[in-house]
């Protein structure tokens, strides 16, 4: 069952992870389901629905998709090159962003 402790400790092991991953887009991917847990928390642990949080929580979900996230994924899409150049995308995958110079 889901308890309020058991969300705590979900929001505080997904923050946790935040500072433990190196890539970049684990890195997002964890904030947002923490994010989202944390809303969660707020959202039925509370008497009354902590409202003020949950949106402050929620523009930094969104904040964190659009602006972290996918920062990161639309420069690695395939849309964003030519035809001439998609045939050497996956020999660069492995490449963490910021390490190709």
């Amino acid at each position: 069952m889901l308890t309020s402790e058991v969300l705590e400790i979900l929001v505080g092991g997904m923050f946790l992870l935040d500072y433990l991953t190196i890539k970049q887009v684990a890195f997002w991917v964890f904030v947002l389901i923490g994010s989202v847990l944390d809303i969660c928390y707020y959202a039925w642990v509370a008497v009354d629905p902590l409202w003020d949080v949950i949106s402050t929580s929620l523009a930094m979900a969104v904040a964190s998709l659009f602006f972290g996230l996918m920062s990161l994924l639309a420069p690695r899409s395939k849309i964003v090159a030519s035809r001439k150049q998609r045939d050497i995308y996956p020999i660069f995958s492995n490449l963490i962003q910021g390490d190709f110079r």
